[in-house]
């Protein structure tokens, strides 16, 4: 079966790193400039997502012409701790994936016409046995990288999930490559 894609026009600001954010992943982050402590406001008192990108080119922190590629992920704020030093800790989960339109620097922060998508997938019989031989893979990968941060974990608590997408972001998500 052919899957559906369900397509959503919004706005948001953005948040350039060096690392990439994947749908029902966590992230967390450190804010210390004053542009994003006025994006956090922002999300938090409209009840707004902020999109995650990866930097293309530069650093994230104070380099406002940051290039970026044009693929992201919403996140949603979860958790908000404000420290003794003025930084925020902030936790959010991915949401959805999207692709950037047109980009505004009208904030002190880059905002973002994005396009969500989502992916009503349904899979194929024959994905079944590449998924398990993937989950039995991640599983290892994971033993043999709590034995090398000597952090031993009982892996049969771990949820690996039955389905198919969440099952790859999740081992996107954690590789170290």
């Amino acid at each position: 079966n052919e899957g559906k894609i369900i397509i959503t026009m919004i706005e948001m600001p953005l948040f350039p790193l060096q690392s990439v954010l994947f749908p029902d992943m966590p992230i967390h982050l450190r804010i210390f400039e004053d542009r994003y402590h006025k994006m956090v406001q922002h999300c938090l008192k409209e009840d707004l997502p902020f999109g995650v990108v990866l930097i293309r080119e530069g650093m994230e922190a104070f380099d406002p012409e940051v290039e970026i590629y044009t693929t992201g992920c919403t996140a949603r704020i979860t958790q908000v701790h404000h420290l003794q030093d003025g930084q925020l800790d902030l936790t959010a989960r991915g949401e959805q994936r999207f692709r950037i339109l047109k980009t505004s620097r009208l904030f002190p922060y880059l905002n973002a016409q994005v396009e969500t998508f989502s992916i009503d997938w349904h899979e194929h019989p024959a994905a079944a046995h590449n998924l398990a031989v993937f989950r039995r893979q991640l599983r290892h990968y994971l033993k043999i990288l709590s034995l090398v941060h000597k952090e031993p974990n009982d892996l049969r608590q771990l949820d690996l999930q039955d389905d198919a997408l969440p099952l790859l972001y999740l081992g996107a998500s954690i590789l170290q490559i």
